[in-house]
């Protein structure tokens, strides 16, 4: 076998150049060091006790009591051992360390994408740090959606083997294709993914659009009136319609096997779905404070719609701080650059907390920067590139774009949120952007493969340049000199005018409310001005970096330079314009010798510190239970002899309260932000917690009960301990619990059913004003009347316990003389558990709307619940099998490319009557 290296050399430094960049860019995370990211921590937090048990017996447990009363750990946390993708991932990524190995998926991504195109190595070089960073992929890294960013990552190869199957190249095409939507699919991102295939779509229509008959029926009428040559006409037809039987031949079983290899999440997640926030209700009556026309059958509107990109913040585009960047105090911009504000204007900031971001979102890590050059270029190809390819790319991008802007165009999105299939299952409807992130590079880099191929044919028609370069300078020009003209420089919110509030606020003295109102208009001038100040700092930066690339395009268009500066030039430009940009967003800055976004790996594994409310909890449950004692003491002695005698703080306290957790099963309410945390949950089993597909009846208990502290819910939800958070003088944050002697326990032995017609009547029923008495009465839905019966008469001897514990199996006790009803305080789904009366499987029923209940003949008994999803185990042997095919398909490629390229050389030209332009 005979390797050209010659040819090989060109990608071989690219790809080391893109290498370097990703480990220079994020060099601490070589050194021991890891991002300081909220979802990552809040993840460790959710997924703690499912991790223990992982890690103790060696295998998934599917369920966590860590969070919401309890819910599958589909979306939170499973490891599928039978997909070999994670395998294939660990080599593309070069066993690198997050986020190093994310950037470079970016780089290597975008790269194949354009190798599926034929772009040179270098101009692909240019488009790889484009795409890679575009500032929305780097302020991701910095919030720690790991998962988010991989699926973004594998788009790219994804459209690459796509567009090789659109091409006629059907072996390579289904393979990649395979390979890389397998990878898209594991990364479990649902989201991305989704939006990934309106690019696909657009492509394949723009492709194939001939084919439909309706639109050959008007080429016939063109043709006849213009007297063309039919038989022309019916033969490209008749080439049109077999390329589409045939790409439609190779790329449904490339997505079918795909979808195999993740079949265990994919199943697993259509099935929990239809149970969570993003499915629909079975409410008819609205949720407090809300009205039944925010519904939709997946997420309300405005819960989707809540982050909604505004139209002139669509500017941050081409100008990264046309809407003053990422949220943060504006005073900290006076600071950044040395500008020392009069002794009465600083109060003035600090009493408004006046924004650095006036856009009309709530707030913003950073602006949705795709490059003042890139956006050039693309809009150049719009006008030299005239192909299909160019067209789909533009159109998605526009739709995209009017989605981003949500309640801005309430309209359009309405309309995509009832007739689009899946698109209310989503929210931040901004997140949509990335397809034009993706788009508008490739636009970009289209044009620059055309410059360089056609170059004579450019310089022919230069007026198309001049045309398109002189509005992107003429704008900036006009950006920077009349900005007001343009732009508001107050956010919506903003613009509702602060003073009124402190005038209508009777906290306030006269004299102090007039000296507030006399500072607040004194300072909303220096606040515009200074916002003023911080757009044309950014508008004169894109025009600069527009001119220079101008520049460097007339130059190589008129011989001056040859191509390997040109190349070079465009490269530094580039990567001037892009880094610097997301250097502002996650950078290696260091406060004394700390980094400030970075942590020690170490720290890092323990992302919470135990309070003393915790440990409060601790002591009592000791009290009652002396084994716990005993238990944590055996377990620290085994950690120790694994670790040389020596338990850091934090791994000290993770064993504690995961022995804690092991041998109790109760639940605690932290009420301070109680359902956006998850660092309860990461030392007790929790009420509240941290997740955006949460199961929606329990969602709508928070709503109607929880949240409106309906404290019979709680008890009967075995809320044992509630917990307060607070924040002494020091900045200290300290706790304090309130023990609820009230709470009902792991299960009770119930008198009384009180049978309700729909989910309206069941939810309704659990209120105080109601006389809901969980103790004593259980309200159940009609539909399960068969399995729940009649009440029966309570012995008062009767008695059931909790004897085991673990999230998926549960053991209980229970005596008594006559049959009885019991309530669990556990959560209902109906997909997993499953009951048993001395190992005979029964049928449970749902009671208190989200609770199970389960009639229990006389006698002493052993009660268990199991937790099994079919979709994990039958889809596990599916997706072992399919993902080893794709692996084999892969190595016959490779295979196939070095031993016997006839099987998967290139075709001359593309399939169907269009012309093979890229």
């Amino acid at each position: 076998m005979k390797i050209n290296f010659k040819k090989l050399l060109p990608h071989i430094l690219v790809l080391a150049i893109l290498l370097i960049i990703s480990m220079v860019y994020f060099h601490p995370a070589l050194s021991g060091y890891s991002l300081k990211t909220n979802d990552i921590k809040q993840h460790k937090g959710m997924s703690k006790e499912i991790a223990d048990f992982r890690q103790e017996h060696k295998e998934e447990p599917l369920w966590t009591n860590s969070m919401f009363g309890g819910m599958p750990a589909t979306q939170i946390s499973v490891v599928y051992n039978s997909n070999l993708m994670d395998y294939v991932y660990d080599v593309i990524s070069l066993g690198l360390p997050r986020p190093v190995s994310t950037l470079w998926i970016y780089f290597l991504g975008f790269y194949i994408l354009l190798m599926c195109l034929k772009i040179d190595p270098w101009i692909a070089l240019i488009g790889a740090i484009a795409f890679g960073f575009s500032s929305y992929f780097i302020v991701i890294l910095e919030a720690g959606h790991m998962s988010k960013a991989n699926a973004i990552g594998f788009m790219a190869p994804t459209i690459g083997g796509i567009w090789l199957l659109l091409k006629g190249k059907y072996i390579k095409g289904v393979i990649l294709t395979a390979l890389f939507l397998s990878l898209e699919l594991w990364c479990n991102h649902i989201q991305i993914s989704y939006y990934m295939f309106f690019i696909i779509g657009a492509l394949i229509y723009a492709r194939f659009y001939k084919v439909f008959l309706i639109f050959r029926f008007r080429f016939l009428i063109l043709a006849l009136i213009k007297k063309a040559d039919f038989k022309t006409i019916i033969s490209d037809f008749k080439t049109d319609v077999k390329h589409a039987l045939k790409f439609s031949t190779f790329i449904i079983p490339a997505v079918l096997l795909a979808v195999a290899v993740n079949l265990p999440l994919l199943w697993g997640t259509y099935e929990y779905g239809k149970y969570t926030t993003r499915g629909k209700s079975e409410l008819t009556i609205p949720s407090p404070g809300t009205e039944n026309k925010d519904r939709t059958d997946g997420l309300d509107r405005s819960y989707v719609t809540q982050w909604s990109y505004g139209r002139g913040e669509t500017f941050t585009f081409f100008i990264p701080n046309a809407k003053g960047g990422g949220s943060g105090s504006l005073g900290e911009y006076f600071i950044d650059n040395e500008i020392e504000p009069n002794e009465q204007l600083l109060p003035a900031l600090q009493y408004i907390g006046i924004n650095s971001y006036w856009g009309d979102q709530p707030g913003t890590s950073g602006p949705v920067y795709i490059g003042a050059i890139v956006l050039l270029l693309a809009f150049l190809s719009l006008y030299y590139v005239r192909h299909w390819a160019t067209y789909a790319l533009l159109f998605v991008t526009i739709i995209t774009v009017m989605l981003s802007w949500g309640s801005n165009m309430m309209w359009f999105t309405d309309y995509f949120l009832d007739n689009f299939p899946g698109y209310n299952k989503f929210r931040a409807v901004t997140m949509i952007l990335v397809v034009a992130e993706l788009c508008v590079p490739l636009m970009g880099v289209l044009f620059l493969k055309q410059l360089y191929e056609k170059r004579e044919e450019i310089k022919n028609d230069i007026k198309g340049f001049y045309v398109i370069g002189g509005i992107f300078v003429g704008l900036s020009l006009l950006f920077i000199v009349t900005p007001k003209s343009f732009f508001t420089f107050f956010g919506t919110e903003e613009q509702k005018f602060q003073k009124l509030q402190i005038e209508r606020n009777d906290n306030y003295p006269e004299e102090v409310r007039e000296q507030l109102i006399g500072i607040y208009e004194m300072a909303i001038p220096a606040i515009e001005q200074t916002r003023i100040s911080i757009f044309k700092k950014d508008a004169t930066r894109s025009l600069i970096l527009v001119v220079l690339a101008g520049v460097l395009i007339l130059l190589f268009l008129n011989q001056k330079i040859i191509k390997e500066v040109f190349f070079a030039g465009f490269t530094i430009l580039v990567l001037f314009d892009m880094v610097g940009i997301s250097l502002r967003l996650l950078n290696n800055e260091k406060d004394g010798s700390d980094y400030v976004s970075w942590v020690e790996n170490d720290l890092d594994l323990f992302p919470y510190t135990a309070y003393q409310g915790d440990y409060d909890i601790l002591m009592l449950e000791a009290q009652k239970n002396p084994k716990i004692e005993d238990a944590i003491k055996a377990k620290l002695s085994e950690a120790k002899s694994a670790s040389d005698d020596f338990l850091s703080f934090q791994q000290k306290q993770a064993i504690e309260f995961g022995v804690l957790n092991k041998m109790t099963n109760f639940r605690v309410f932290c009420v301070s932000n109680p359902f956006n945390e998850a660092r309860t949950s990461y030392f007790h089993k929790s009420i509240g917690g941290y997740h955006g597909a949460k199961l929606k009846r329990y969602q709508e208990l928070i709503e109607f009960h929880i949240g409106r502290n309906n404290s019979k819910v709680l008890e009967m939800l075995n809320t044992q301990y509630y917990m307060q958070l607070s924040v002494d003088e020091k900045g200290k944050e300290t706790s304090m619990i309130q023990p609820i002697p009230t709470a009902l326990g792991n299960a009770w032995i119930v008198s009384d059913i009180n049978y309700v017609n729909n989910a309206d009547e069941e939810i309704t029923a659990l209120g105080i004003e109601q006389g809901f008495d969980p103790a004593n009465t259980a309200v159940v839905d009609v539909r399960y009347k068969d399995i729940a019966g009649q009440p029966v008469t309570r012995d008062p001897n009767a008695s059931i316990t909790l004897v085991d514990y673990a999230p998926n199996k549960l053991v209980y006790s229970f005596n008594s003389s006559q049959e009885q009803i019991a309530i669990f305080s556990e959560i209902f789904y109906e997909l997993g558990w499953q009951a048993y009366i001395d190992n005979q499987p029964v049928e449970h029923f749902r009671a208190n709307y989200v609770l199970r209940g389960l009639r229990i003949p006389a006698g002493n008994h052993e009660i268990v619940f199991k937790f099994e999803l079919k979709s994990y185990q039958t889809g596990s042997f599916v997706s072992l099998i399919s993902s080893l095919l794709v692996i084999l398909a892969v190595l016959f490629l490779i295979y196939a490319a070095f031993k016997k390229p006839e099987l998967v050389c290139d075709q001359a030209n593309e399939e169907g009557s269009e012309s093979a332009n890229l």
